[in-house]
């Protein structure tokens, strides 16, 4: 669709959907007008990964306002490092099944310290972190009957354009 999307909210989890025609505002009490523009580049500045990998990353590192425990000894920086080396937490397992050339892949991608803490906690997690991942993954092709949606509020557009000017966001 060409239809451009404006969502406003403090949930993180929001990221993934960051691209195209979608665009995030979050609340903010240091950016100008409380609300920062969270564009792709924003996302990977914040949480060191492209959108699409959001919910991978949320999943490895946890995150407390989901009731996710993450995988024990891995943190921000870490999930950040395993994603921009190998991808995707699939990506990842298959190139730890190699046994002590998975090792050696975990080291160039965290270093011998990190891997080191964290090579029996990936192997534990392994059979639960997809259920995290699908507990994180917002669904955007949900199908929405059209009677749910036909007798809502028209928008307010002269509200829409107070709000917009008031936080500095784009014209759409």
């Amino acid at each position: 669709t060409d239809k451009k999307m404006a969502i406003l909210s403090a949930d993180k989890d929001m990221g993934q959907v960051v691209g195209g025609n979608i665009m995030w505002f979050k609340p903010d009490s240091v950016a100008e007008g409380g609300v920062a523009r969270m564009t792709t580049r924003a996302v990977i500045d914040k949480f060191g990964v492209h959108p699409k990998q959001l919910r991978d990353f949320l999943a490895l590192q946890g995150d407390t306002s989901d009731n996710l425990p993450g995988v024990e000894k891995v943190g921000e920086k870490t999930a950040a490092k395993l994603l921009n080396a190998f991808g995707s937490i699939d990506k990842m397992y298959e190139a730890l099944s190699d046994g002590q050339e998975g090792k050696q892949k975990l080291e160039l991608a965290v270093g011998a310290a990190t891997a080191k803490k964290i090579w029996v906690p990936l192997q534990e997690a392994k059979d639960w972190i997809h259920t995290m991942v699908s507990l994180v993954d917002l669904r955007v092709n949900t199908p929405v009957p059209r009677d749910l949606y036909a007798n809502r509020e028209p928008v307010n557009d002269q509200l829409m354009a107070e709000m917009r000017a008031e936080h500095g966001l784009p014209p759409w």
